[in-house]
């Protein structure tokens, strides 16, 4: 029997086989995912003089990851990661409703708490422990709005979505999701055929890739 079960594992691994990744169970989405944005103005009411965004995504059971940009000043301070390192994590509540948020600056401050919560639609975002550090500069209580121009999740509806490494059909892989997995939409390739998008696998990976737009039904 063990050698039957080493034959068959053994076939899997084979080169040219494919493979699909499994996807975490998947429950309700929390209204707290999504981006989320906070624009204040200068006096004269004209210009943008700081901006404040959050991007929230789940990362694996009630567990919430994300990051922040932070811009003010008129852009003389930027408080942002144009890597996309996470600089936010914490627990959703069994509701759904709120988090408790760990947080860091990318200026370099650490151990920041903030509780985040949806009230009237809207996510409030109120810091209950500043980092440690002489450089944070970002809002210690605000409201944002969500973005009706970023992201979307949106489930599979082909068979079988293949992940491509770049928006070309030489860019695909031998990795697929399946029918009825959910993905995040990012942004959509130039030629407009393909979706960058986010995907949360089974054991918590966060995977990065393109899919062809027609397996989410989401061409233009």
């Amino acid at each position: 029997m063990n050698r039957l079960i080493r034959t068959f594992i053994g076939l899997c691994l084979l080169p040219g086989s494919e493979a699909a990744i499994a996807q975490a169970p998947q429950t309700e989405a929390s209204p707290l995912l999504g981006e989320w944005r906070y624009a204040s103005a200068q006096h004269e009411g004209k210009k943008s003089y700081s901006t404040f965004v959050i991007k929230l995504h789940k990362s694996s059971g009630n567990q919430i990851t994300g990051s922040y940009c932070f811009i003010t000043e008129e852009g003389q301070r930027i408080d942002c990661d144009t890597e996309g390192i996470n600089n936010l994590n914490g627990t959703i509540s069994p509701d759904g409703l709120r988090a408790t948020i760990n947080f860091f600056s990318f200026f370099g401050s650490k151990n920041g708490i903030s509780d985040i919560s949806i009230n009237n639609r809207e996510l409030h975002w109120k810091v209950t422990r500043n980092p440690d550090g002489d450089f944070f500069y970002g809002p210690l209580d605000v409201y944002l709005t969500r973005d009706s121009k970023a992201s979307d999740n949106r489930q599979v509806t082909a068979n079988r979505a293949y992940l491509y490494a770049e928006p070309t059909s030489k860019g695909k892989t031998k990795f697929y999701i399946i029918k009825g997995d959910m993905v995040e939409l990012l942004k959509i390739a130039d030629n407009l055929k393909f979706w960058r998008v986010r995907y949360t696998a089974k054991d918590g990976r966060i995977i990065e890739r393109w899919i062809e737009c027609g397996t989410v039904n989401a061409c233009p």
